[in-house]
């Protein structure tokens, strides 16, 4: 296959794959923001979900 040296056995043809250097930090502070609010989201889907589920369980018996 040509070109395939450059990107890795896995990544479709066209996709090249770039390793970090070890230096840089895996989670800059805007990233890690970015994560917590997410987590914040899903985890008040959850508690909303959760405390529907237990409502229909009480009032619809």
């Amino acid at each position: 296959m040509k070109g395939a040296a450059a990107s890795a056995p896995f990544a479709p043809a066209g996709i090249k794959t770039v390793m970090q250097s070890p230096d840089k930090s895996p989670s800059p502070p805007d990233h890690k923001a970015a994560n917590r609010r997410l987590g914040l989201i899903l985890l008040s889907i959850v508690v909303v979900f959760f405390l529907g589920f237990f409502a229909k369980m009480k009032f619809l018996g």
